[in-house]
């Protein structure tokens, strides 16, 4: 474990410093953490056994769960929006079936365009630890949603 500490670091500060969008009122939008939330758990179920997210119906499942789960006071933000949207945060990336130039995304989009998301490489093998799935999973919950429970 000692060989990954740098890197634990180095992520646990990129995952605390996701970008959010704040809608009219100044209410945040948290789907980001909740979507990270998300990978992490997909991963921890077996879901996905390599570093490829596909956009499938399976992920938005798991997405809706987590959602439903950390947010009580506002409707869902599409599953489109947090997978397109994170690549911003240097961690996400998404491979395309094909180059693409758009800047806003839909579920249309997604299914039609997306090959699959993934994490950096050195995010992935941190995240088949357990014991730093539950690390980051508890920090992202204190410092994203836990005012939201």
């Amino acid at each position: 474990m000692t060989r990954y500490a740098p890197q634990i670091d180095l992520y646990r500060v990129m995952l605390l410093q996701m970008r959010r969008s704040v809608i009219a009122g100044g209410v945040v939008i948290n789907a980001k953490p909740v979507f990270v939330l998300t990978l992490i758990d997909v991963i921890e179920s077996g879901l996905v056994s390599s570093n490829h997210f596909p956009y499938t119906k399976d992920l938005a499942d798991a997405y809706q769960k987590r959602w439903i789960k950390h947010i009580t006071n506002m409707a869902p933000t599409p599953i489109c929006k947090p997978f397109f949207h994170l690549t911003n945060d240097q961690f996400w990336h998404i491979q395309w079936k094909e180059p693409v130039s758009f800047t806003s995304s839909s579920d249309k989009k997604m299914r039609d365009y997306v090959e699959y998301g993934y994490l950096d490489n050195a995010l992935w093998d941190l995240l088949q630890d357990q014991e730093n799935r539950d690390s980051y999973r508890k920090e992202i919950v204190n410092y994203f949603l836990t005012s939201n429970e």
